[in-house]
């Protein structure tokens, strides 16, 4: 990609989702910092970091966008409040953010593994977990006999909050899968969920 980019003068758009939260492996590193943020436009949010409500994400621009992005913005209102910005830029200069990032991995960290411990616990081999080295959720590919509508409807009926991951392709998948967060969840709540899920899904 970057050496497309490099050899047709143009630019790569990088949202790079959920990096901070990566569990196993080494971290993989993004393309704009492979390319030294030539050709890549790097995208983030402190929404799953830090605070959702805070609506605070930000762009990191190649050299050669940086006046043409300030002429740009000088006419523009920015919707996100001053003091959120500044309070935000110096807990990133005192390097708080790197020690609560530390200790957010380290909590998710357990919250994945009970995760993973209670599938492994409540679900035959039929049920295959997907994604499961990075992020707030992982996916588990559902077996023939349980369509992706049904499964989240005896989701529902059970009180459990699953989503569907057929929205996440642009042309439709032949795989049934089914997503499954659990950043906010307790781990009491993580081994409940799994285990009301299995009751209705097996």
């Amino acid at each position: 990609m970057l050496q497309w980019a490099n050899s047709n003068a143009g630019l790569i758009i990088e949202d790079d989702y959920d990096s901070e939260f990566r569990y196993k492996g080494l971290p993989i590193p993004s393309l704009a910092k492979m390319d030294q943020l030539q050709r890549v436009i790097y995208f983030g949010t402190f929404s799953k970091t830090l605070l959702p409500s805070l609506r605070i994400s930000y762009m990191i621009l190649p050299k050669s966008l940086v006046v043409p992005f300030m002429t740009f913005h000088s006419e523009q209102k920015s919707v996100v409040s001053k003091v959120d910005q500044l309070v935000l830029a110096d807990f990133l200069a005192q390097g708080l953010f790197d020690k609560h990032l530390a200790k957010m991995r380290t909590i998710y960290r357990k919250k994945q593994q009970a995760l993973l411990t209670a599938i492994s616990s409540h679900f035959s081999n039929e049920f295959q977990v997907i994604g499961e080295k990075s992020g707030l959720h992982i996916v588990i590919k559902l077996p023939q006999h349980l369509t992706e509508s049904r499964a989240i409807q005896l989701a529902q009926e059970v009180g459990v909050q699953v989503y569907p991951c057929s929205t996440s392709y642009q042309n439709g998948t032949n795989e049934t899968m089914i997503i499954i967060g659990y950043g906010g969840l307790t781990l009491q709540q993580i081994n409940e969920g799994i285990a009301l899920l299995a009751s209705v899904w097996q």
